[in-house]
């Protein structure tokens, strides 16, 4: 089968799905790279299955993801040293962390919203039902905490120190 039909297949899954638990909860399909061969089935399952939970912080509603489509969690997943990805987004986003752990606070899960939909702050409060001015406040704290959303490499940074952050999270020993 092609990527197409497969996608195509997963969609339709994920209608059905969505429909049975009438879209009360998120449900993520997730396609692994092409298996060639029976022994490689496990290798796939385990690959997914990281996507999967690092990517369903990613989305607000049932999503298909491919892991194609997802190079820099793939790129994430086969750096060796933990330690190193772990500063790297300490350095970025440890203010953030630091603020929503002492103020019990989303300000990371808002960030992620934002990137999602390229800083837009309208886009970002309708998808996220959020009240624009309730975004206005938190982009004004991210931006309070360091946080630079302005295009260039320090956008760049910040977008890899949440998906890093968002992949350490979901591959903890607690997950």
């Amino acid at each position: 089968k092609t990527r197409e039909d497969v996608e195509k297949t997963g969609k339709r899954l994920l209608e059905q799905l969505s429909g049975w638990i009438n879209n009360k909860q998120k449900v993520g399909i997730g396609i692994s790279s092409r298996i060639e061969e029976p022994f490689q089935l496990k290798e796939g399952c385990e690959q997914i299955s990281r996507l999967l939970k690092a990517t369903g912080r990613l989305y607000d509603q049932s999503f298909l993801i491919h892991s194609e489509d997802n190079k820099i969690l793939e790129l994430i997943s086969q750096f060796p040293d933990r330690k190193f990805l772990e500063h790297f987004a300490e350095r970025i986003l440890g203010p953030v962390i630091q603020y929503d752990k002492k103020n019990h606070g989303d300000l990371l899960d808002t960030l992620g919203i934002l990137i999602s939909h390229h800083f837009q702050l309208k886009e970002a409060a309708e998808a996220s039902y959020i009240h624009y001015n309730t975004i206005r406040y938190r982009m004004a704290r991210l931006k309070d905490l360091g946080i630079n959303a302005e295009p260039g490499r320090g956008l760049a940074e910040l977008v890899l120190a949440y998906d890093i952050y968002i992949w350490l999270q979901a591959t903890s020993d607690n997950n």
